[in-house]
């Protein structure tokens, strides 16, 4: 099947994780947009990619945002943690009981 060159493609899935738009951008989609979308949302992201490079619809936004956000409160409130507490912060996170002291 032969497809113009100037097709743009909008990737309609149910997956939320960040990767699914991200690769399928980086394999030439112009837009993403779940299933979770409602109808207009499908229709601004036609109407962008017509007028504008790229779309994603606005539950990927909303996700790639609190991704970063949680990222920055990660990275700023663990440059003023002592050594002691770090290593309970990784325990944490991990689920694992810390040693007794």
């Amino acid at each position: 099947m032969n497809f113009s060159a100037a097709t743009k493609v909008i990737g309609l899935s149910v997956h939320t994780s960040v990767g699914y738009p991200k690769k399928m951008m980086e394999l030439g989609a112009k837009g993403y947009v779940t299933k979770n979308s409602c109808r207009d949302e499908l229709i601004v992201a036609i109407i962008e990619i017509s007028t504008r490079n790229k779309s994603v619809c606005q539950e990927i936004k909303d996700i790639l945002a609190a991704e970063q956000l949680e990222g920055e409160v990660v990275q700023t409130c663990t440059l003023n943690l002592q050594k002691q507490n770090w290593k309970l912060l990784m325990l944490m996170q991990k689920k694992q009981e810390p040693a007794k002291y």
